[in-house]
């Protein structure tokens, strides 16, 4: 399963954000509920993924256990902290920029918002990945 959602991780992604789209355009009432489910299923899946592969590591005798648990214990904190700093930076970036654009209309607005959250995301990417390689 794991192998299947990392290899097809594009569409996947791409149609959890037009199902977002959608919910938010008609039924608004769902869209803190679903936005919530996706982010901690991105949470498990980004888990389940790392740990797959530091137990590969073991099994290889690339690393120890000691090691395995250590790195997975920093890994975790990494995924942690990049899961938090993305929801909040993103919140407060899109709702900004939101506010900016909504003389523009709501498309643009929205439109604006996202392009502003993926910015943060894949800023967040960048610098996690570099305390991650450290």
């Amino acid at each position: 399963m794991l192998t299947f959602i990392t290899k097809h991780s594009l569409p996947i992604s791409l149609l959890a954000l037009l199902a977002l789209l959608g919910v938010g355009l008609y039924l608004p009432a769902l869209l803190l509920p679903l936005g919530i489910a996706l982010i901690l299923l991105v949470f498990a899946f980004s888990f389940a993924v790392m740990k797959e592969k530091r137990q590969i590591q073991y099994q290889r005798g690339e690393i120890t256990q000691p090691e395995m648990r250590s790195k997975m214990r920093k890994g975790f904190a990494v995924l942690v902290a990049a899961l938090l700093l993305t929801v909040l930076l993103g919140v407060w970036v899109s709702g900004w920029v939101s506010g900016l654009a909504a003389g523009w209309g709501s498309v643009a607005a929205l439109a604006s918002t996202i392009l502003a959250s993926f910015a943060v995301g894949h800023l967040v990417r960048w610098g996690v990945g570099k305390l991650s390689r450290e």
